[in-house]
């Protein structure tokens, strides 16, 4: 079939994981690529879902639509022309979603797209032969699309309802009364959205509605493309006007454009390190090994083998060695396979990314040093770090010992980055009189806070026996943490390595976060002690070896990935007879650096604002309940002193609307429920959909009832959650279905000591 270009729509006046980005420079540019809006609806009758139609906007307005069995291809067809080159198309959950649809199209036609994955989901796919990339709004506005009106002020855009369950073949010409109420899925609905919905279709009933299934799917696309559409225009006119950058054009994620801009407006040349991805002194981890290996191998013959922990090594010549015995004048050399040109692990022109050298190279400079040895009389033993854990991996006792050794590897800056500090502090607690549970909020993941390394090790629910060698607790911290520690208390023992920058500044973020505070402070409305006019008329820390995904037609380069000792191929799926889809990593020791980011400062950021929440934490003690990265959850008694509210950045606010927590419940980190002195019941379980179903099952009093078992009776009780319509995603066959699952809902708490009236005290 031919698109139909259906009208030329208005827009009102008002309205307008991984380094991600395509190759840019930072400067600032205008961006006006041509945007493309789109969305698809499916019929799933089967279990697949597949295409029936397809509205697709330009910026002005315009509209094409496509339907019927073909749909999927004939908008594939009209997109991928040369008129289009150069556009950026969106979709509305188009990494979980419609990207599926595009990538079984372009695998059927044997085009080879660039593709970004974080999981099953599609971050975003590039079709280079015709300049065309496909991007997912969710990815920068992160909210329902039901919610996009009220967001940007367009009052006069409202998503509506459509049968989905009723889109099959069957029904493509159906006119007659309104489908059933079951056909919209009402219990996929929160209790609220399904009580709106009831009351909306109980309303058309009564007035004998016609249901036109063409008019209606197309009046539902439309809708939702136009509210995208709109939007995202508002946003990107927005983000434009006050960084110079379109958000679009050179981002997939909000988290990369605010990167971005802060790199771009901002950030003064040479003011943030680029860490090495070896760290700064890179040897160290294989000399480690090799000390262990050394000791181990003393240990077990009984000799005193001379090495850099005992009297240093020894110095031949030009030489040190790793490791020397002197009555029998033996060197032991430890040679690590990536830094000594391991032929049995490295091709020979491979290149070591630290020192530029080839492996032919660095093996030939061990066997000069070795021929060395042995013509000065040396007797050498000489052993790979490839043969050791191979040993290891064998050998009980040795890998026993090397576990036991007291030896500390180099400072991995990564392990001092920790989320949110989140749990729960009480399981349970009703209010008495006076009483009454706040629950300010803070805006700016298993994360433990013992006093015994050993008791948390083990979750041990008794009283600690231990050692203070047991308990010490051994990591990596940022210093204003450990000044902290140190003012509460905490005795440091030992330093095993220190990062030290000497040059600190607290203006790099100041003008960045000056920027957006005033919009954000606008956009949060008026503070809660204020009255209206109308009433009175954080990628600093992106992980730098993410799994990439690339799609290959020359068999060569396939076998050459294969075979690579650069990169792990982690999964590889034939997606036509031409074209393989492989997933693959970077060796550890082919990790490039990255300018874009710097775990040190996110470490900083971070610790500063669990210092923030600790604040608070000490001054409410015993009487907190729970607490999040930016909530704490207390009880509030008269007399006693309460965190001062505000409506700025890092002060905190009433997160209630109105009246207080009467009654909360919490089995854990995201995990609770409350009742408020409004009878409110609020729910908040990780994991779970609180849909109408869901809710059958997991509620306040099902949760009251598994925490008394649990924290009472030590019995571990579970629910289990039906979802008849689970939209799953088969990365292989790139096929969206529809599947019947269960989920079970369970008491997993082991973060703490569980102590009397449902209390809970860290362990040691």
């Amino acid at each position: 079939m031919q698109p139909v270009k259906e009208r030329n729509a208005t827009v009102s006046e008002d309205t307008d994981l991984l380094d991600t980005e395509a190759d840019e420079n930072d400067s600032p540019k205008s961006g006006y690529n041509q945007l493309l809006f789109f969305d698809f609806e499916c019929r799933q009758e089967n279990g697949n879902h597949e295409p029936n139609l397809c509205v697709i906007q330009n910026e002005a307005g315009d509209e094409w639509v496509f339907d019927g069995d073909n749909t999927r291809n004939d908008f594939c067809e009209w997109l991928f022309t040369k008129e289009h080159a150069g556009c950026i198309v969106l979709a509305h959950s188009f990494q979980g979603y419609d990207s599926y649809f595009i990538l079984q199209y372009l695998h059927e036609n044997g085009v080879i797209p660039e593709v970004i994955m974080r999981g099953a989901k599609v971050l975003t796919v590039s079709v280079p032969m015709f300049n065309i990339k496909f991007i997912d709004s969710l990815s920068f506005i992160p909210m329902r699309l039901a919610d996009f009106p009220t967001t940007f002020g367009l009052d006069e855009l409202a998503k509506g309802y459509f049968p989905h369950l009723f889109n099959r073949k069957e029904n493509e010409n159906y006119v007659g009364p309104l489908p059933p109420s079951p056909f919209y899925n009402p219990d996929g609905m929160s209790p609220e959205e399904k009580e709106q919905f009831m009351a909306w279709h109980k309303k058309l009933k009564e007035e004998n509605y016609v249901f036109d299934f063409q008019q209606e799917i197309l009046g539902y696309c439309r809708s939702d493309v136009d509210i995208l559409r709109r939007c995202c225009l508002e946003f990107r006119e927005m983000f434009r006007d006050i960084t110079g950058i379109d958000p679009f054009e050179k981002c997939l994620t909000i988290a990369w454009a605010c990167n971005l801009v802060f790199r771009t407006n901002f950030l003064q040349e040479n003011t943030i390190a680029i860490i090495p991805p070896h760290g700064y002194r890179p040897k160290d981890k294989q000399s480690l090994l090799a000390l262990k290996w050394l000791s181990y191998k003393a240990e077990k013959e009984d000799i005193h083998i001379q090495h850099a922990r005992n009297a240093g090594e020894k110095r031949v010549g030009n030489y040190l060695l790793d490791g020397y015995h002197e009555e029998s004048n033996t060197a032991y050399e430890i040679n690590g396979c990536f830094w000594h040109g391991c032929l049995k692990c490295y091709a020979r022109d491979t290149i070591n990314s630290v020192n530029g050298k080839t492996m032919q190279d660095l093996h030939q400079t061990t066997v000069e040093k070795n021929s060395y040895l042995k013509d000065h009389g040396f007797v050498v033993i000489e052993v790979w770090e490839c043969d050791i854990k191979k040993e290891l991996d064998q050998d009980k006792e040795m890998k026993a010992y090397f576990d036991s050794y007291d030896l500390i590897e180099p400072l991995e800056p990564r392990d001092g980055f920790f989320g949110g500090r989140t749990n729960a502090a009480k399981l349970f607690h009703e209010c008495k009189d006076g009483e009454k549970i706040s629950l300010p909020y803070r805006t700016q993941g298993k994360l433990m806070f013992p006093l015994c390394k050993l008791c948390a090790d083990t979750c041990n629910q008794t009283p600690c026996t231990h050692s203070d060698n047991e308990r010490a607790i051994q990591g990596t911290w940022c210093s204003v943490e450990l000044e902290k520690a140190l003012e509460k208390g905490y005795q440091v023992l030992h330093l095993h390595d220190v990062w030290h920058f000497p040059q600190q500044s607290d203006e790099l973020f100041k003008d960045y976060v000056n920027t957006f505070l005033k919009i954000k402070q606008e956009a949060s409305g008026y503070p809660k002690d204020c009255t209206t006019e109308e009433k009175n008329s954080s990628k600093f820390a992106q992980r730098p070896n993410m799994t990439k995904v690339e799609l290959i037609s020359d068999v060569q380069k396939y076998f050459d990935y294969l075979t690579s000792d650069e990169i792990n191929v982690l999964d590889a799926n034939f997606v036509s007879e031409e074209v393989i889809e492989i997933h693959y990593e970077n060796n550890e020791n082919f990790i490039a650096s990255n300018s874009k980011t710097n775990v040190v400062i996110a470490a900083f950021t971070t610790a500063y604002a669990r210092l923030k929440l600790y604040d608070v934490l000490d001054q409410l003690n015993e009487r907190v309940l729970y607490y999040d990265t930016d909530s704490v959850i207390f009880v509030s008694k008269p007399g006693e002193s309460e965190p001062p509210l505000g409506p700025y950045l890092g002060q905190l606010t009433d997160e209630l609307k109105e009246g207080h927590i009467t009654t909360f419940i919490s089995v854990g980190p995201k995990n609770y429920c409350y009742r408020t002195s409004c009878n409110k019941v609020e729910t908040k379980i990780r994991g779970i959909t609180l849909n109408c179903t869901a809710k059958q099952k997991v509620n306040f009093d099902v949760i009251r009832s598994l925490v008394f078992l649990y924290a009472k009776c030590n019995v571990k009780g579970q629910v289990t959650v039906d979802i008849p319509f689970r939209i799953t995603r088969d990365t292989k066959t790139k096929n969206i279905e529809t599947k019947r699952m269960k989920k079970d809902y369970r008491i997993v708490y082991n973060k703490r000591v569980i102590i009397d009236d449902y209390k809970t005290l860290p362990y040691g």
